[in-house]
């Protein structure tokens, strides 16, 4: 049976300030870690591609930054090493970039390019991840195999710049619509998404990983 692993706060301050070499409170980023800034944070595509409802479309957000993490809150972490499942929360988070998107959206015929940001206020999220071992320069590490980021919010604002080829009747009636009924969509989407919008992060996670051999931060105990 797992057993829940009741130090992972401290095992986990351990690696951010003896290896990351930052105050997590920072945000700033390690360049010998290869971490980038993460408030803001900046990842240059995510691409989605899908032709069945009710998310039939194909859509990316290129440079993008996300901000708000800094007043984020870890509320629990939980790791066996094979996977790890953490609770977060942060009073206001923003995502912007530019798209490009064609499709339909449940129920929302989507086509356009431009500019975009989407607003979560109350913003919740679980992040899940796998492990997998795999051995470098006669050390054991650890990297992220498979990784999905559950989302949730009090309320979500979304807004678009060129939507329908400039068609700003159709784009703020559209817009509207989505805002209305983001809970919905939210609820609707993110399960489908979970994996494309947990890419950032298992690319920051695995830049560490990749770095750190397992026994610096992982007692030896819960080594699997």
């Amino acid at each position: 049976m797992e057993q829940k692993e009741p130090n992972m706060q401290k095992y986990w301050s351990i690696l951010l300030h003896s290896h990351i070499g930052f105050n997590p409170g920072s945000f700033q980023g390690s360049k010998s870690l290869g971490v980038p800034p993460l408030d803001p944070w900046p990842y240059t595509k995510l691409e989605y591609s899908q032709k069945h409802k009710p998310v039939a479309l194909y859509a990316v957000a290129s440079d993008s930054e996300t901000t708000g993490l800094r007043n984020s809150t870890i509320h629990s972490v939980w790791t066996d090493w094979e996977k790890m499942e953490i609770q977060m929360s942060s009073p206001r988070i923003k995502i912007k970039g530019n798209y490009l998107i064609n499709g339909t959206l449940i129920f929302f015929p989507l086509s356009g390019q431009g500019e975009y940001s989407v607003v979560f206020e109350g913003f919740k999220a679980e992040i899940k991840m796998l492990f997998e071992k795999y051995r470098k320069s006669g050390h054991e590490y650890i990297r992220v195999k498979r990784a999905m980021f559950h989302p949730d919010a009090e309320n979500v604002s979304v807004h678009m710049t060129g939507l329908f080829n400039g068609n700003k009747v159709l784009s703020e009636r559209t817009i509207a619509l989505i805002n209305k009924n983001w809970k919905f969509i939210l609820v609707t989407v993110a399960p489908l998404v979970s994996e494309t919008s947990a890419i950032p992060i298992v690319d920051v996670c695995n830049s560490i990983f990749s770095r750190v051999p397992v026994r610096e931060f992982i007692p030896e105990k819960k080594l699997y």
